[in-house]
């Protein structure tokens, strides 16, 4: 199955368009189903099956008709949480980053990766092609190393020490033992620095950005070319950052202590 975007899985889409049959209607039994999606009612029931084991889908007790599942409301509340925390984000960022005329980025992170959210660049900025959706490894950014270093140690073991980090530059940080450390400096000083690191004479300092359970759900970040990032502005930056950081967290719910 392919359509102008390249390959579908055809399972994976009926899934889907199932899910979407719950926007005209509460419960559905399996032959509603089938009808609607012209499947026979045993494939039908696979799908359905499929959708029920994971959460997207649940079986009523008493009518036995199926419904929406508690997954689709946890997706959507993620979903919600990273859309409020761009709205909850941009005055802070215009406010206390932006007048030092460097590349501001929020980011986000899911498996391992980091994703950016939104990038605030001005005029005179370094020159960085991210957009919203895009991914980047965390083991060598200021925003990835910021989260990193407010993450679980299982999330940790799973996602960045189970596989080779990867060097993009020279400057790129390949060993476990040093990047741990830097994973401590940064809860030490309450942000992270990437000093060439990803890209070659861009240097970016990341700072996490807490939810209402504590826990570092995005990152916001200051990114500059070598010659303008010198120590003494680093630090200005840096102060700057986490305060910004702070009061976003604050919008997102969360409280020290």
């Amino acid at each position: 199955m392919k359509d102008e975007n390249g390959v579908m899985v055809q399972s994976v889409v009926r899934a889907l368009d199932i899910l979407c049959l719950f926007q005209q209607a509460e419960e559905l039994g399996i032959s509603e189903i089938a009808r609607e999606m012209g499947l026979g009612k045993s494939t039908a029931y696979g799908l359905v099956n499929s959708l029920v084991s994971r959460g997207f889908l649940e079986q009523s007790v008493t009518s036995k008709k199926y419904r929406l599942g508690i997954r689709n409301f946890e997706l959507g509340r993620c979903t919600q949480q990273r859309m409020n925390l761009r709205g909850e984000a941009a005055p802070l960022i215009k406010e206390l980053l932006l007048p030092y005329h460097e590349t501001v980025h929020l980011a986000a992170h899911f498996q391992g990766e980091g994703v950016f959210l939104e990038t605030f660049p001005l005029l005179g900025a370094a020159a960085l092609s991210t957009q919203a959706g895009q991914r980047f490894p965390m083991h060598c950014s200021g925003m990835g190393k910021a989260m990193l270093a407010y993450l679980p140690e299982e999330y940790l073991r799973r996602h960045i020490f189970n596989r080779p980090l990867k060097a993009l530059t020279p400057y790129t940080i390949t060993d476990p033992g040093a990047l741990a450390e830097e994973l401590a400096l940064a809860r030490r000083c309450g942000y992270a620095v990437d000093n060439q690191e990803s890209e070659l004479g861009l240097r970016c300092i990341g700072a996490p950005i807490l939810d209402f359970r504590g826990q570092v759900s995005a990152a916001v970040s200051v990114c500059g070319p070598v010659y303008r990032m010198d120590e003494q502005r680093m630090q200005q930056i840096a102060s700057s950052l986490v305060q910004c950081a702070r009061l976003i967290s604050r919008r997102m719910g969360y409280k020290a202590g």
